[in-house]
């Protein structure tokens, strides 16, 4: 369209960046339900029934829980726009019936006779003219013309896959049939231009030999279309029965068995992705096939691959390092074997970011392994988020990882763990707002995730939105009272809530949850620093030191708990050490609320030139 950004007074309506901008407030449009958005605008402070709302944001035949679906698209909207629904200056409730945009906001006679102040007023009457720009030149823009570019959820058909079944009988072999579903999301992700927002392996997984009927599966993971499968390896063939089922109404849209050749199970799982694609939306249009199809693998090479991947997803220390033993296994037997690369790439990769290996072991080992799975595979999108992730927290080379991650979230924008890693980027680069939205983004792709619940929670710290940062960590920790990442992260927002005794309790938590990792210990030491006990965080510091002797022990969390003793020098003694290992917490030196007694010194502006970061 010729116009890409509609401005009225201090309201700009940027369709080139997809944000609206209210007197320099910028809202990512990923944020609003903007089919929602319009319908208001065009009804004129006319009622919007919820059947409309429904009929429009989802159409018939697409399953969706009503009451909670258009509640959630509600919130959305008075959220990004802060409007209250106790008092509201937008969208008003008609009790049992719909919502309505305030009527003075789309034909105000006089701009006095609206509520708030003056300013407040003339940017109310702004919005409205823009709005109503937007419904009539940019609407069908706003709703479909992004739809490759990682357009919300809402704007999809949601589907999941659940776990297929094991037919092989023993509980050794599920990670055949644990592989098919991760592989099968994985390519129904790739074949993003069939509208398709498929729910990631994390949450799926959850309903592994959980007797639970459809209704309330589509329920918690918010999907309209559910596959169900099983798998058989024998005598060197492979036996797929998948279903497609529409929610709905419990029908069964397509049913197939498939027969093949172990070698032939990447052109496989390919041939059911498109099966099902083309059962929900039709036809997949020319270009959507996946490439991945041609290369016969070899079958024990994809075995071990397969179990490498059901290790890794532990995410523990010894089951990564089984995961790579078993990745190199595979790749010694089949070097062009781009998916065990790519897996290779991420189990370096969780290790230097929990601080098992250094950095310099680390994530020159991932790097190179995502650049040689690309070599092999250049539109693997996993291998360019694994890529990404390595230019941001061991290269530096920010502007790298912005080009990287874009193109992995373009090749399959149902990546729920690309997304989160996205949102990690764009919060390192300042850009706060836009993380959270693409970290919300993750969310509604893969649910019950607790890592990207927890990265939500983080997001809020980073924000210093403490209250709200908490209640997002605790709704982590009811549904897994063991999720260390959670213990950790939420004694950080309690430490800067000076809540020291909660903080303390949830670092020790963490500490028994991460036996051996030097970084909730560090951290457990600055907090008793900063809560006044200066005793316990040198016995903290002489315990980092012994255990420095037996691993790495990351230079930045020694640097923090001289910050909170209070000893400057020091503290930039160690963060000029950590500089040196290549540190990937020195990404978060602009925003760790943990450094903010060392701010004002010369020393650390220096610091941050030397990273290459945005000054703020």
């Amino acid at each position: 369209m010729a116009c890409t950004v509609i401005r009225f007074d201090e309201v700009e309506l940027d369709l080139g960046r997809y944000e609206l901008r209210v007197a320099g407030h910028i809202v990512p449009l990923e944020r609003i339900p903007m089919e929602l958005l319009i319908l208001l605008v065009e009804k004129r402070g006319a009622l919007a029934t919820r059947q409309e709302i429904v009929d429009r944001l989802w159409g018939p035949g697409v399953f969706v829980d009503t009451e909670q679906g258009v509640n959630t698209a509600v919130r959305k909207i008075r959220q990004a726009l802060h409007d209250d629904p106790e008092a509201p200056h937008f969208v008003q409730t008609v009790v049992g019936r719909g919502y309505r945009l305030v009527p003075e906001l789309i034909a105000p006679a006089d701009v006095a006779a609206l509520p708030g102040t003056v300013a407040g007023r003339k940017r109310l009457a702004a919005l409205a003219a823009v709005l109503l720009l937007a419904a009539a030149v940019g609407g069908a823009y706003l709703v479909r013309g992004r739809a490759g570019e990682g357009a919300a959820p809402e704007s999809r058909v949601m589907l999941a896959v659940l776990p297929f079944e094991n037919l092989d009988g023993s509980p050794e072999e599920d990670y055949f049939s644990d592989g098919m579903t991760e592989e099968l999301i994985t390519r129904l992700g790739r074949l993003q231009p069939a509208g398709l927002g498929v729910i990631a392996r994390t949450s799926s997984m959850r309903y592994k030999d959980a007797r639970r009927g459809l209704d309330e599966v589509a329920r918690e993971l918010g999907v309209g279309y559910v596959i169900e499968g099983s798998a058989r390896r024998q005598a060197g063939r492979v036996r797929i029965t998948a279903q497609l089922i529409r929610v709905s109404d419990q029908t069964h849209l397509w049913a197939q068995s498939y027969d093949r050749d172990l070698r032939d199970v990447l052109a496989l799982q390919a041939e059911v992705a498109r099966a099902i694609v083309s059962a929900v939306r039709g036809t997949l249009a020319r270009g959507q096939e996946d490439h991945a199809a041609t290369r016969p693998v070899v079958p024990a090479a994809y075995e071990e691959y397969l179990r490498g991947r059901q290790l890794w997803n532990k995410r523990s220390g010894e089951s990564i390092s089984r995961a790579i033993g078993l990745y190199r296994s595979a790749i010694g037997r089949d070097p062009a074997e781009a998916l065990a690369w790519a897996g290779l790439a991420d189990a370096y990769m969780v290790r230097g970011y929990l601080s098992f290996d250094h950095p310099r072991e680390a994530f020159p080992r991932a790097r190179d392994a995502a650049l040689e799975a690309l070599r092999l595979d250049a539109e693997l999108g996993e291998a360019h988020a694994s890529l990404a992730y390595a230019r941001l927290y061991y290269d530096w080379d920010f502007a790298g990882a912005d080009v990287e991650f874009q193109r992995a979230l373009e090749l399959n924008p149902s990546y729920a763990t690309g997304r989160d890693w996205y949102s990690v980027y764009l919060a390192a680069m300042g850009r706060l707002e836009e993380g959270r939205a693409q970290a919300e983004l993750a969310r509604a792709l893969d649910p019950l995730s607790l890592v990207i619940g927890t990265d939500v929670g983080w997001h809020w710290y980073l924000a210093r939105e403490y209250d709200r940062a908490a209640r997002q960590l605790e709704s982590v920790l009811e549904v897994d009272a063991d999720f260390a990442l959670s213990h950790f992260w939420l004694a950080r927002v309690l430490l800067q809530q000076k809540q020291y005794a909660e903080a303390v309790l949830h670092y020790q938590q963490a500490v028994r949850l991460l036996p051996g990792s030097p970084v909730p210990l560090a951290a457990l030491g600055h907090a008793y620093a900063v809560a006044g006990d200066v005793a316990a965080a040198r016995r903290v510091l002489a315990d980092l030191e012994a255990l420095s002797r037996q691993r790495y022990v990351p230079a930045y969390a020694v640097a923090v708990i001289h910050a909170g003793v209070g000893d400057r020098d020091q503290a930039f003694r160690w963060m000029d050490v950590a500089f040196e290992e290549r540190s990937h917490w020195l990404v978060w030196l602009g925003l760790d609320p943990r450094l903010d007694p060392l701010r004002a010194d010369p020393r650390f502006a220096g610091l941050v030139r030397r990273v290459g970061l945005p000054s703020s």
